[in-house]
């Protein structure tokens, strides 16, 4: 009987130690389940932010090649859009500029006056700062068309502040140009009317 009841007892304590072992797993289970949460929550944190940062990587390797290409083409096209303006730059400016550059960095326009001196375009008179960039406009319609097709020119009131003589010099320039392509000049100016009266067939002015 002694050894039945040690063997209960035996029993008993184990059955309590194997409860006592269920619910310290359970209690660690409990515990563990925030913390396994914070770590599947960080491993997702830290893969987002190898994506970010990869996306940020191949951002930057895209934006480096469009700077080459853009400084390509700006080195590619600036002579050719100065060439263009060259010629007309001593009539749209009445005489007072000469010669003018395009810088390859920016399409930055420097004008140069009779005596030499070159001036950044936007630091001149605002008459003579519009005419410069309406020559840059038209040069760069030339040059960003198509050798095979022909990109109507549409201006507003290009003539605003130019006087007389330059009024006249812009007026010959898109007289000249509509030979290759068809221009469109919207004006409120009696003056322009009238020349385009006088310079252009009936169809080719237009009252609106």
């Amino acid at each position: 009987m002694a050894q039945l009841e040690i063997a209960r007892y035996a029993k008993s304590t184990a059955d309590g130690n194997v409860q006592e072992t269920r619910r310290a797993i359970k209690d660690l289970q409990e515990i563990a389940k925030p913390i396994a949460a914070a770590v599947e929550h960080e491993t997702r944190l830290a893969q987002r932010l190898e994506d970010v940062q990869q996306l940020d990587r191949y951002l930057a390797l895209a934006e480096e090649h469009l700077q080459v290409a853009k400084e390509r083409a700006h080195a590619d096209i600036a002579p050719a859009l100065a060439d263009t303006m060259r010629p007309w730059v001593p009539r749209v400016t009445a005489g007072r500029y000469l010669d003018l550059i395009v810088e390859p960095e920016d399409l930055q326009l420097f004008a140069f006056d009779a005596n030499g001196r070159k001036v950044e375009a936007d630091i001149l008179s605002h008459g003579t700062t519009e005419q410069l960039f309406l020559l840059l406009r038209i040069a760069l319609a030339k040059h960003l068309s198509r050798a095979d097709e022909s990109v109507p020119l549409v201006l507003d009131d290009v003539t605003v502040q130019a006087d007389p003589q330059r009024t006249l010099a812009i007026l010959e320039l898109l007289l000249a140009l509509s030979a290759e392509q068809q221009v469109v000049l919207f004006t409120q100016e009696p003056e322009v009317v009238q020349w385009a009266t006088e310079k252009l067939s009936p169809n080719g002015v237009v009252a609106l």
